[in-house]
């Protein structure tokens, strides 16, 4: 009976670790499918937004389309119109050449980008427009907007032809047709926005059925290969209900995955239509990779793996307590096979404890240093053994000792572990993040009382700040985007308006500069919409050699009104023979526009703002560059704040007084034209920003990427 005793409780035990095992497995399949019901809503959700984005910038191309016809109709003859379809041209980027047809589809007006070099159009293109005209008159009176397929001189099937009828006029020469070259990059481009992960894929069908630029090279060849009758298989549905206008999601097998070359894992393919006012639709679909699951699923197969092998070593552990329970004869040799383990075990402790990454304070029953592991031996090299806290870390702040003298009473008081989280201490020199634990020792002896254990958070808090940074400036590109297509088409709209007006006027009218201005005010405007832009997408700069002494002219004639209504005055300290710098004129004048604009805020009325130039150039990582500086005499910023200022939507001003992008805009142009920025700030002496600009090597127009 006594042999069988282990037997039966192995049996038991192991019954209990299948059934275990099998709930685990219940419990992994029901998580699996619960994580993927979520994940693919959240796909379709971002695709049907994007895809709503979407059609709202092409009715606007829409829209654009049905006003120009609307000039057209309207204008009293050919040179009128003209300047009118020009002025629609400049005002929207997408758009690169307008035609007007008569009732037979023969051109009778084509106008092409003022910014174009040439007025001349590749013959393709202008074949097509010609092409897709003649289709709209041949749909007997149609009412909608045609969009053409993608031209066949354009390699990259950017471009399409916009068609539209024009209202009938009593001016001759009106047209009966208007057709709009429209470059499809930028009314697209946002749609990579959704794919924002590894693993994921990207497919856009034309309105022809076709995958365009934006996709997937890898899935572009895949559909390519598909036969003419779409096979049953993931990809071949997707393709069908692509094209049928339908929105949902379908899921693509392992294996499918991999050979499409989507990666190990299910595929979530999540899709919906973009829909066209009264004509063909476009359709947007992403292919998400569900390898996280298998992720999960792996994760949680370790921990059940570490819970089953405890539990077996338990089993063991029983089952060898059994056999010697029952074996009497062999008590001693048990007993010191026992005390031989717990000798190394203790060997093996004191080892973990020497090699761990965190530094370890052993602390004696009177507070006095009696030990140390080596990662803190090496990072003090000055501790005292024997010494108090005081004395044993010379180089620590009496305010940190403090806090750790109070950590290690209230250990000793609850006897309980204690911890100071994420604290700012000066322990080892320099300040800096430590989380510190407090250990009562149980049973403690006279030198070994209370454990303190110091883990050094530095370089966390600092990748924390860095990806907090990242995020804020996705942030502000998004918000970049939205600005840019909100507020930059109805001024596209104005501006053209005033182009118009200004041409019916004629230069010698008394309302003509009013009218100029408007052009140039709205101008002005495009180019900060252009410069939020930047946040989400790297532009090159188009470099010049600037004179810093012209500039800073400039900036005192721009800002003199609001000097003498601030009641403040800017000086200006530039040596002659002064090098020029090399800059693109706008942005470094928004540089000093907006330094100098901060320094009126925090100035109070008569004190000097001002900008100085040191006439010795200065080597910064291997350039040569002029120091200009931004002084003022204000309230300064706190020094809790320094490290904040060039953060996106920080601002120590009033709510209404400031949005916070300011000091962002100004480093992110500082850092494109490789030059460099410091800042440094007191309340009683104001605040001094330093800025080292490369010189210019010739005086030559140059461009930087």
């Amino acid at each position: 009976m006594r042999s069988r005793t282990p037997l039966l409780v192995f049996g038991l035990l192991a019954v209990g670790l299948t059934g275990l095992v099998g709930v685990t497995r219940h419990m992994i399949q029901k998580d699996r499918d619960e994580l993927f019901a979520r994940f693919s809503a959240d796909r379709l959700e971002e695709v049907e937004q994007s895809a709503a984005a979407i059609e709202e910038d092409f009715a606007d191309v829409a829209d654009d389309l049905r006003f120009a016809g609307r000039m057209v109709a309207d204008a009293t003859n050919t040179a009128e119109r003209r300047r009118d379809l020009a002025a629609l041209l400049g005002t929207v980027r997408a758009y690169r050449a307008v035609g007007i047809y008569d009732d037979q589809g023969a051109a009778q007006l084509m106008v092409t980008e003022p910014r174009q070099r040439t007025n001349k159009l590749p013959n393709g293109y202008r074949q097509r427009m010609d092409e897709a005209a003649v289709h709209l008159l041949a749909q007997d009176q149609s009412t909608r907007i045609e969009i053409s397929e993608p031209l066949d001189g354009d390699v990259e099937g950017w471009f399409r032809v916009f068609t539209a009828l024009i209202p009938a006029a009593e001016r001759p020469g009106a047209g009966r047709v208007i057709a709009l070259l429209v470059d499809t990059r930028p009314l697209l481009e946002r749609l990579r926005l959704v794919v924002a992960e590894p693993g994921e894929e990207f497919l856009v069908l034309g309105p022809f059925g076709n995958p365009v630029p934006q996709s997937s090279e890898r899935l572009t060849q895949a559909i390519e290969a598909l036969p003419q009758q779409l096979p049953t298989s993931p990809l071949g549905r997707l393709v069908h209900s692509m094209q049928n206008g339908e929105q949902g999601t379908i899921r693509i097998d392992e294996a499918e995955a991999e050979e499409l070359g989507l990666g190990a894992g299910e595929v979530v393919a999540a899709f919906a239509p973009i829909r066209l006012e009264g004509g063909p639709y476009w359709s947007v679909a992403t292919l998400s990779s569900m390898s996280i699951l298998r992720t999960h699923e792996d994760a949680i197969m370790r921990r059940f793996g570490l819970v089953a092998a405890a539990f077996a070593l338990t089993l063991v552990g029983f089952g060898l307590f059994v056999v010697v329970s029952s074996l009497k004869a062999s008590a001693l040799r048990e007993r010191l096979e026992h005390a031989a383990e717990l000798a190394r075990l203790r060997e093996k402790a004191e080892k973990i404890l020497e090699h761990i990454p965190s530094g370890v304070m052993v602390l004696s029953d009177e507070q006095r240093l009696s030990g140390v592991n080596r990662a803190l031996e090496d990072r003090a090299p000055g501790t005292l053994l024997g010494e108090p806290l005081d004395k044993a870390l010379p180089a620590a702040s009496a305010e940190a000792i403090a806090k750790l003298s109070a950590l290690v009473a209230e250990a000793r008081l609850t006897r309980q572990p204690t911890t100071l989280l994420g604290e700012r201490l000066q322990l080892f020199g320099p300040e800096g993040y430590y989380s510190v634990h407090a250990v009562p020792l149980q049973p403690h002896s006279a030198d070994a009382h209370t454990l303190l254990v110091l883990d050094d958070l530095s370089e966390v808090r600092a990748l924390e700040g860095q990806l907090l940074k990242a995020e804020k400036l996705a942030t502000v590109g998004v918000l970049a985007a939205g600005i840019a297509h909100e507020v930059g088409t109805p001024l596209g709209v104005i501006r053209g308006r005033a182009e118009q007006t200004l041409a019916r006027l004629g230069e010698d009218h008394p309302q003509a500069p009013a009218c100029r201005i408007i052009i140039e005010q709205i101008d002005r405007i495009a180019r900060t919409i252009r410069a939020l832009l930047d946040f989400s997408r790297v532009q090159p700069i188009n470099l010049s050699a600037v004179s810093v002494d012209g500039m800073v002219k400039k900036i005192g004639e721009l800002l003199r009104y609001e000097l003498e209504r601030r009641r403040l005055s800017l000086e200006a300290e530039i040596p002659e023979g002064l090098p020029s710098i090399s800059a693109n004129t706008d942005q470094l004048q928004q540089v000093l526009l907006n330094l100098v604009l901060n320094a009126l805020d925090a100035s109070t009325p008569g004190e000097p703002i001002r900008i100085v130039a040191h006439a010795n150039t200065e080597s910064r990582e291997g350039a040569e560059c002029v120091r200009l500086e931004v002084i003022d005499h204000g309230i300064g910023i706190p020094e809790e704040n320094l490290h904040q200022v060039f953060d996106p939507f920080f601002t120590t001003k009033k709510r209404g007084q400031g949005t916070g992008l300011g000091l962002t805009i100004v480093g992110q142009i500082v850092r494109s034209h490789g030059a460099h920025i410091e800042l440094s700030s007191d309340k009683k002496r104001g605040t001094r920003v330093a800025l080292w600009w490369p010189v210019a090597r010739t005086p030559e127009l140059r461009h930087a990427g």
